[in-house]
């Protein structure tokens, strides 16, 4: 298999980023050279992994091949035969969208209480809506940044015990300064906006693992909401 060219891989990495999960839940390996040349495995559950190469098979009847877990009916791994490159690309997303199939139907009460914690962030920017250009007060501010301070020692606690969440911990709290940053630059409406769907994209990250899921329901309102 040829070298895959630059463009090729930003796609697939903008696939994996426009997912429910983020790119930052995958981990993504080119074997050039190799029939196999692709390999995407979901960091949170490794057995979810997504392969692709030249069919070298025997009476072949595509030029490409790919191997999915999960796959359309199986939890294992189910094999497609794809005669256009592009349909590699999509599959990806298929195949990102079943891994979140698999968590809603498995984690439905789970993830019902980060849709819920979704909304009140959402209420908060209706209610700065009337006055937009209102900043914070620096009690506001101070209180702020002490609640997110507080959040990233639930994520310290709690990667404790979890060798995934572990390894996010450092761009996680990267995040979460730039977040408390934003406090003293950004009227609350702007800050919600902007400031809320990262902490929503964040903790999206953490929620696909049973301590980000328990995170979310027991910590995220009183930390980031005050509820």
């Amino acid at each position: 298999m040829s070298k895959l060219r630059s463009t090729t891989k930003q796609s697939i990495s903008n696939t994996l980023e426009n997912s429910y999960f983020t790119e930052n839940n995958f981990e993504v390996k080119y074997h050039e050279g190799k029939s196999e040349f692709l390999e995407v495995e979901f960091i949170p559950q490794p057995e979810f992994k997504f392969k692709a190469g030249k069919n070298t098979g025997y009476n072949k009847r595509s030029q490409w091949i790919t191997s999915e877990a999960p796959g359309i009916h199986l939890s294992e791994a189910e094999s497609f035969d794809i005669n256009n490159f592009d349909s590699i690309i999509e599959h990806i997303g298929s195949w990102a969208d079943r891994i979140l199939e698999d968590y809603r139907i498995g984690k439905k009460e789970s993830i019902g209480e980060f849709d819920d914690f979704e909304r009140q962030v959402e209420a908060k920017v209706e209610e700065t809506n009337s006055n937009k250009s209102e900043t914070f007060s620096a009690e506001e501010a101070h209180d702020l940044k002490r609640m997110l301070d507080s959040l990233y020692e639930k994520f310290e606690l709690l990667s404790e015990e979890n060798k995934k969440l572990k390894e996010q911990l450092s761009s996680i709290k990267v995040e979460i300064e730039n977040i408390k940053g934003d406090v003293d630059y950004f009227p609350k409406n702007a800050w919600y906006r902007v400031s809320g769907s990262k902490i929503v994209k964040m903790m999206k990250k953490v929620a696909s693992t049973p301590e980000g899921r328990k995170l979310i329901a027991e910590t995220a309102k009183k930390y980031l909401i005050g509820v």
